[in-house]
């Protein structure tokens, strides 16, 4: 009877243990964990799931197109658009992941940090990822790419990619068709 009890209980724990390796290389384990850190005030941990270069060039191309990062000029006197930005956008990579560590250090709960401190995207600010769970997330994963959306605001989604470590990564805000 023990024997059987010991091979019962060593079966539960090896379940238990594959069932969280399995959860933990999902997508939703990932937003889970920048969920948490950002609820901690923890912004080296949720860079680990926002690739902030990726989102602002997929950002500059869904604005001016492709090549949006070539900055070629074909007339030097009068830069185009799209070199202007080109050129501008190693600076903006870096003011965004400033003003989002910022952002996820203060959790907008200090009154005296300045507004420009509040992430927000469309109506999704980071103080309302308090209230996010599991239940607020529809995730469609597909093998190495999941899109990510919160059911209470259904005109924002974002592009996942797993990461060589095996956790999921934001690399793209995605536009609803309409």
């Amino acid at each position: 009877m023990k024997h059987r009890l010991f091979v019962t209980t060593g079966l539960i724990i090896v379940f238990l243990a594959l069932g969280f390796l399995y959860i933990r290389e999902t997508p939703h384990y990932s937003v889970y964990k920048l969920v948490l850190a950002v609820q901690r005030h923890d912004p080296d941990e949720a860079m680990k799931y926002v690739d902030v270069d990726s989102i602002v060039d997929n950002l500059s191309t869904l604005l001016i197109g492709n090549n949006a990062t070539d900055g070629i000029d074909a007339d030097p006197k009068r830069p185009s658009l799209k070199a202007l930005i080109g050129k501008a956008l190693p600076g903006m990579k870096e003011s965004v992941k400033s003003s989002l560590r910022d952002a996820i250090a203060t959790h907008g709960n200090n009154s005296r940090q300045p507004a420009s401190h509040t992430i927000e995207i469309s109506n999704l600010d980071l103080r309302k990822l308090r209230q996010t769970s599991f239940w607020d997330l529809n995730i469609q994963r597909d093998k190495e790419t999941a899109v990510v959306r919160l059911k209470d605001l259904p005109g924002l989604k974002a592009r996942m990619v797993k990461t060589r470590s095996g956790h999921w990564q934001v690399v793209e805000i995605l536009p609803e068709a309409k």
